[in-house]
């Protein structure tokens, strides 16, 4: 809490306790490890609870927590501008036992440190690699007390993969600048005229609904999809990059089962026919 002048104010959300504030209104039975789920009654239904995270009803709450915590603001005549400073959006891949996703988990790291290149991660969030890119562009292997993470990074964006005790393997992705991201919205111009164009996102608080989340989620995805242990083709010839449908007629292409279920679960992995749950 500042107690000087501008006296900017930051809060922290925590999308998962939240969302077990959901879970135990709705009677849903889950059980929580650290800041993921291990089990939910209802996988879909929880799904839905976080989906339906009511981003406009947020600003309001912050205005009356500020003025209980910081009235001093008020006597000013002054109101509160709520902004994005970083977010973090995360894909969870839950595990049964820990023997499952560890062999996987060692396999999966030693390729994406060998295998995955700048223009990779530039892929990941819908960019390419040229020459006029200025953003800095690396990968970090790290090992901490819990276990290893990774993590790729373009400019303000970070592309994180670690595991939760062996049981959960999560896919983050967090952003510093918003504006990174670009969608197709309404531009006000300085003369007055409007036009939608492809443009920055904006850091208002607004754009925590479907614009922001759908742009982190898609750069988990690509990640979600990629096998662990690549099978061999049945006919010969390189490692296949996307594991068959067994429930899928002769004759039809495969494609990622995330593409084309559609289902894939940001709070656990819901998939037909995953990579990792195979």
């Amino acid at each position: 809490m500042p107690t000087w002048a501008p006296f900017r104010l930051q809060f922290y959300g925590n999308g998962h306790n939240w969302l077990a504030g959901q879970l135990a209104q709705a009677g849903l039975a889950f059980q929580q490890l650290d800041n993921t789920f291990r089990s939910i009654q209802d996988w879909d239904q929880a799904q839905a609870l976080s989906d339906a995270f009511p981003i406009e009803r947020l600003p309001h709450r912050l205005d009356a927590l500020a003025a209980r915590h910081c009235p001093v603001a008020a006597r000013f005549g002054s109101t509160y501008h709520w902004s994005i400073l970083q977010v973090e959006y995360a894909t969870d891949l839950v595990f049964h036992r820990q023997q499952d996703l560890r062999p996987r988990y060692e396999s999966l790291v030693r390729r994406a440190i060998h295998a995955v290149k700048p223009a990779d991660v530039a892929t990941f969030l819908g960019r390419k690699l040229t020459g006029n890119v200025q953003d800095e562009l690396g990968n970090d292997f790290h090992t901490r007390i819990e276990g290893t993470r990774i993590k790729h990074h373009m400019g303000p964006v970070a592309l994180k993969l670690y595991d939760k005790q062996a049981l959960v393997l999560r896919l983050e992705t967090t952003v510093n600048d918003v504006s990174f991201f670009a969608h197709h919205r309404t531009v006000e111009h300085r003369d007055g005229t409007r036009e939608i164009k492809l443009a920055p996102m904006q850091k208002t608080i607004y754009s925590l609904a479907a614009r922001l989340a759908w742009s982190l989620w898609s750069a988990n995805l690509p990640r979600a999809q990629a096998p662990a242990h690549p099978r061999p083709h049945p006919e010969g010839g390189p490692y296949r990059q996307v594991l068959p449908d067994p429930r899928r007629p002769a004759g039809r292409p495969d494609r990622p089962a995330a593409a084309r279920t559609g289902r894939h679960s940001r709070v656990g992995c819901r998939l037909n026919s995953c990579a990792f749950c195979d």
